[in-house]
């Protein structure tokens, strides 16, 4: 599993300094790899399990720690690429409901089935990327839940890295989820509970919720440099 993110994040590096030499600075020619998918694979028709490692969390961690530091190198200063582990958390389908179903778990089966994984790929991987899941965990959206980003991620694992959407999630919160009424409300909340980075459409409506007072700008210079220390 190391040696095959090796190869893969050796011929990221070479595209993508090709890509600057001819100046070019478009989708898929970067250096961040929405990857890997470490989701439980429990149930057939979820339609996504060969993405994933199977449904046992010491497995899939074991091979999530090796897929990360084949891709992230090992360099002291610079990664090779950034690895993103994604979907936190608790989701593992429906697909067709995926924007509105909400996972309800015990805590026991969060803490043995649907985190040791993550914990893994977190801290002894040092993946430094996390995607957060459509579904909404025990009445709260992925990418607005509190408890999992900031409580557990960032506060038990001491993530140091930057937290992204999955790609809609935050149109998901105030669209589907129904959480907050507007986009500046789902913007607000989105970065207040630690997600930095929208795959969407939602965060220009941070200026309006600076504007309305659902958010500083200090809050959002937390996740800017979160961002940047990942660039430089």
């Amino acid at each position: 599993m190391f040696q095959m993110a090796t190869v893969i994040s050796d011929e990221a590096r070479a595209k993508h300094h090709e890509y600057l030499r001819r100046d070019s600075h478009q989708r898929y020619q970067g250096l961040t790899f929405w990857s890997p998918n470490i989701n439980l694979f429990r149930d057939p028709r979820w339609g996504r399990g060969q993405e994933t490692y199977g449904e046992d969390p010491f497995l899939t961690g074991s091979l999530a720690v090796q897929f990360i530091h084949g891709l992230q190198g090992d360099d002291p200063k610079y990664f090779k690429t950034i690895s993103t582990v994604k979907h936190f958390a608790v989701h593992s389908g429906p697909e067709p409901e995926r924007h509105t179903f909400d996972a309800v778990v015990s805590e026991r089966d969060l803490r043995e089935s649907y985190l040791p994984h993550f914990e893994a790929g977190i801290r002894a991987g040092g993946a430094y990327s996390l995607m957060c899941a459509y579904n909404a965990v025990d009445g709260a959206p992925a990418c607005a839940n509190g408890k999992l980003l900031e409580d557990i991620l960032r506060g038990e694992w001491k993530f140091p890295g930057y937290v992204v959407s999955d790609c809609g999630a935050i149109d998901d919160i105030y669209l589907r989820h129904k959480t907050v009424a507007t986009a500046a409300e789902a913007a607000a909340l989105g970065v207040r509970t630690g997600t930095d980075l929208d795959c969407g459409r939602v965060y220009p409506s941070l200026v309006k919720a600076v504007q309305q007072g659902l958010i500083t700008e200090q809050q959002i210079d937390t996740s800017v440099r979160r961002l940047f220390l990942a660039r430089f």
